[in-house]
């Protein structure tokens, strides 16, 4: 059986964050909510003298007439290389014979996007309907999928963003305003985005507490990206460069 085989630019192409796959996640969080998921613990190879992980990940819905299996490897010291530190493939196999109908070689693409979708499923039913500022901090692919995502699900005037490299953050001020056309701005200060916004969203792969009981205010809402690492990485003293580490320190209490 011949299967269908495609490719990152073809997955961009026809794979868009829409009101249609907000549904289609959350149908997916409420069956997994309800105990209709079959899903097995991450398979994990670690490869420390690589600075490096592959997960393996899969589940499977009863009703659904394919399940996936999802390849992720974390090469954490690509940065070097000017080479992005994810990539990946995911495998789709009927539910009914076990034979492979696609091999999406999106090179993580569909987990930014899943991931940016997550945040904003949280905050369509945890934050409050009505806000004028969101808050960023970090600059990197989910700074820009959690913020895309979030206008789906609620509208806002103003974007604040805190990073710690300043080329990085000048390219986010300028790619997000274009993208959005509203006001964006880059703030000095973790404080300062907190204290002014109304929704906040942690992108960052910290190892310390970022933020400060002292900054929260009344209906605050935080999206604080997690993982689902082990430890080997999350102790290393020099963290992954591109992905959440295992206890994700949002705030300090």
């Amino acid at each position: 059986m011949e299967a269908l085989i495609a490719t990152e630019e073809q997955l961009r192409k026809y794979v868009m964050m829409n009101a249609d796959l907000i549904q289609r996640i959350e149908d997916g969080f409420s069956a997994l909510s309800a105990g209709k998921v079959t899903m097995p613990p991450i398979m994990r190879l670690d490869m420390p003298e690589k600075h490096a992980e592959v997960d393996v990940k899969t589940a499977y819905i009863p009703g659904l007439e394919g399940f996936a299996v999802k390849i992720s490897p974390g090469f954490f010291n690509n940065h070097t290389l000017g080479l992005p530190s994810t990539s990946g493939l995911m495998v789709l196999l009927s539910a009914e014979t076990g034979f492979v109908k696609a091999v999406l070689l999106d090179n993580g693409y569909l987990t930014d996007v899943r991931t940016g979708v997550a945040g904003a499923i949280a905050t369509k039913h945890l934050a409050r309907d009505s806000i004028r500022t969101v808050g960023v901090i970090g600059t990197g692919a989910q700074a820009h999928y959690q913020v895309r995502a979030l206008r789906l699900v609620r509208s806002f005037e103003r974007l604040l963003v805190y990073g710690r490299s300043q080329d990085h953050l000048t390219q986010y001020v300028h790619d997000m305003s274009e993208e959005l056309g509203i006001e964006v701005t880059a703030e000095e200060s973790i404080e300062a985005v907190i204290r002014q916004s109304d929704i906040v969203i942690t992108t960052t792969p910290s190892h310390e507490p970022l933020i400060e009981a002292a900054w929260l205010h009344p209906g605050l809402h935080i999206t604080a990206m997690g993982s689902d690492a082990g430890d080997f990485l999350s102790s290393r003293k020099d963290g992954p460069s591109g992905k959440m580490p295992t206890e994700n320190h949002c705030c300090r209490t």
